[in-house]
């Protein structure tokens, strides 16, 4: 069994047969695909090869790439553009990683994480995620969310902003802030409940 470590997102579990290469962050994010590209080329016949990306001004910022084309095991790759910021940075590097969580069928591990902080968040259906009733994206923008809470970010005051408003992207986005930032609220209820009893 290889053990995968998911740094933001601070999610370990083992998966027989599973290869996984977090690149880290790039200045050249196409440079860093047809590197990933020319090697599997070398060693596999890509067949398919799966990619997802997050994208500012049709530009990819963070990229996953599935490969299935070996024999006796599945390969993931990850990267990310460094945008020297670190928020938007944990955010690109946890959308990520959900994506791999997602798409090696442990999507169970982010519902463990998710219910730890207290949250609950619709996620079912999803485990498939060529067939997941929810949107992959969205799954990821949940991730992307997780990882900015744990890094203690204020997930109350996070907002969309966007070059292309009312594009498929910022409605998915839009969408996992409100019902995450609603989980958040609910979450709060029970503590303030408490403290309130135990000032009053």
């Amino acid at each position: 069994m290889d053990k995968i470590k998911l740094e933001t997102l601070g999610i370990e579990f083992e998966l027989k047969g599973m290869k996984y290469y977090d690149l880290g962050f790039t200045n050249d994010m196409e440079k860093t695909g047809k590197h990933i590209f020319e090697d599997v080329e070398n060693r596999a016949h890509i067949d398919p090869l799966i990619e997802n990306g997050i994208s500012k001004n049709n530009e990819a910022i963070g990229k996953f790439h599935s490969v299935i084309g070996f024999k006796d095991h599945f390969e993931y790759y990850v990267y990310y553009q460094d945008s020297k910021d670190k928020l938007m940075n944990t955010k690109v590097k946890g959308h990520e990683e959900a994506h791999v969580l997602h798409h090696c069928g442990k999507l169970q591990e982010l519902k463990r994480e998710l219910k730890k902080l207290g949250h609950s968040i619709d996620l079912s259906n999803s485990n498939n995620y060529s067939f997941s009733k929810k949107d992959p994206e969205y799954v990821a923008e949940i991730g992307s969310l997780l990882a900015l809470e744990k890094a203690g970010f204020p997930i109350l005051k996070l907002q969309v902003k966007s070059d292309n408003e009312g594009s498929y992207f910022s409605k998915i986005m839009g969408q996992s802030l409100q019902n995450y930032q609603n989980s958040y609220k609910n979450k709060l209820i029970p503590l303030r409940k408490t403290l309130w009893n135990l000032l009053y």
